[in-house]
């Protein structure tokens, strides 16, 4: 019997070109180190769909080119394992979360679905990018160049769809050149705790049927909530963020409010983004750096580059339809 002071832990791990699917809870990743997680499809999960555990001195995961999408509690954590604390991390230890599509729009089932149904408890509900059990303490969140889709307002009307406004006590949350757009509704810009090591800027929102409507300086008028409905944000936050619709590619007979995921020509995000900082480890990791040249674009598929494909042998894209069978 393994105590739970004394689990294994895995170091130097890839998984890659696989699909999770159809279930109730995810991934449970919390005892990998050094592991990198790409190129995958995580779909239809009715609970959690990330999980990589509460802080570590030397946790370091990167999680890229993927597709996520209808899972109710995107990027989770459940309560804190026993040899698991708040302890002062590495200065590179975290989660390196970039170049995902988060897809929440079709949400997903709060339980067994029923034919007769009036009371609406098990209806398929948005997906939440962010939620955690028991308010832990997560880990260090690095979360850079992700497109992510919802149908309605956040939770609260926390910040970048969640990812500025969930268990940021006592941990390292980096959110920069991100694309939130939603259908219903207006972005948030809530967040819940003002002194935590926060650092937001470089970000795009967009509401595909209310923001066409907003007049004047969006973040002037709407910046003002939660820890911060008394004064100002900070200097640094927000300074490049950008309130415009980013023209993303429409998906061919999805309706006028369904979108895909790469930029159009004189799309607003393009050149808009902020140059990413660099830690002790160097450069943060980015496998498109290279395909991005000039200033950064905002999202997960900058200008010009052709969308990739996840899961088994690349069958999916990216807005989530099956690729073609290659001919034999």
């Amino acid at each position: 019997i393994i105590s739970q002071r004394n689990k294994p832990e895995s170091h130097d791990c890839e998984i890659a070109w696989c699909e999770f699917t159809d279930d109730h809870d995810g991934l449970w990743l919390r005892y990998l180190h050094d592991l990198r997680f790409h190129h995958n499809l995580v779909d239809n999960l009715n609970d959690d769909g990330l999980e990589f555990g509460a802080k570590k001195h030397d946790h370091l995961i990167h999680v890229y080119q993927n597709r996520v999408s209808r899972c109710l509690l995107t990027l989770t954590l459940h309560q804190m394992d026993t040899g698991e604390s708040a302890a002062q991390a590495g200065e590179t230890s975290g989660v390196y979360i970039t170049r995902n599509i988060f897809d929440l729009r079709d949400g997903g089932f709060r339980g067994y679905p029923q034919e007769q149904d009036p009371s609406g408890k098990y209806r398929r509900v948005p997906g939440m990018l962010c939620g955690d059990h028991g308010s832990p303490t997560w880990p260090n969140y690095y979360f850079y160049h992700n497109t992510v889709l919802r149908t309605d307002p956040s939770w609260r009307g926390y910040y970048g769809c969640g990812i500025g406004g969930r268990a940021t006590r006592d941990s390292r949350r980096r959110g920069f050149n991100n694309i939130f757009v939603q259908e219903q509704g207006l972005p948030g810009l809530v967040f819940s705790s003002g002194p935590d090591d926060i650092q937001i800027d470089g970000n795009l929102h967009w509401g595909l049927r209310e923001g066409p409507g907003v007049v004047g300086d969006f973040f002037k008028t709407h910046g003002r909530r939660g820890a911060f409905r008394r004064k100002p944000y900070p200097k640094t936050w927000m300074v490049h963020d950008v309130f415009a619709d980013p023209k993303l590619v429409a998906v061919a007979g999805a309706g006028p409010h369904r979108v895909g995921v790469s930029l159009r020509t004189g799309s607003p995000a393009i050149d808009a983004g902020v140059t990413l900082p660099s830690g002790p480890g160097g450069p943060w990791h980015d496998p498109l750096r290279e395909s991005d040249r000039g200033r950064p674009d905002i999202g997960a598929v900058p200008a010009g580059q052709k969308p990739w494909s996840v899961g088994i042998g690349g069958r999916v894209t990216l807005a989530g339809e099956l690729r073609p069978r290659a001919a034999r």
